[in-house]
């Protein structure tokens, strides 16, 4: 029985600890003979088959499934294109600078408005309320402005 080993020896043979021998034996990738032990030969033929296969079925699954998922959200990203609910990056950044203008505009216009109303006026609280409702005036005004509209009263 030279060609048979226990599950210890094949553990150290194939560089596993004697658990992941007797869970391969349990995945039925491993076969323990009628004694508990195992055929050297038969054994290391049927633990590299189902180490290199399994490897390369399961390198095959995820590329197939990251395919699958990059298809599916390439799919979702053209709806939302075609619906008109999704907008390209460059698209983003500019409204974005043209909100930006818009209110610097329309913020850099407030102490010029301010400056009539108050001039001379010594009373805090006026002046307070003042500059207030024009932030206001300002900000509600901004509200307002369609995002299509948005920075062309500063170009």
């Amino acid at each position: 029985m030279e060609n048979y080993i226990n599950a210890t020896e094949m553990a150290k043979l194939l560089r596993l600890s004697v658990r992941r021998v007797n869970q391969l034996v349990k995945e039925n990738i491993l076969k323990k003979e009628i004694d508990g032990k195992f055929n050297i030969y038969e054994s290391l033929d049927s633990y590299y088959s189902y180490k290199f296969k399994s490897n390369e079925e399961l390198n095959y699954e995820i590329e197939h499934t990251l395919l699958e998922k990059a298809k599916r959200e390439k799919a979702e990203i053209e709806l939302e294109q075609l619906k008109g609910s999704l907008l390209y990056a460059i698209e983003v950044e500019e409204l974005m600078a043209n909100m930006i203008l818009t209110c610097k505009s329309r913020l850099l216009s407030i102490p010029t408005k301010c400056a009539a109303k108050i001039i001379g006026k010594t009373d805090i609280s006026l002046i307070t309320n003042v500059i207030k409702n024009e932030v206001y005036d300002a900000l509600n005004e901004l509200s307002q402005i369609p995002a299509e509209k948005l920075g062309e009263e500063s170009k």
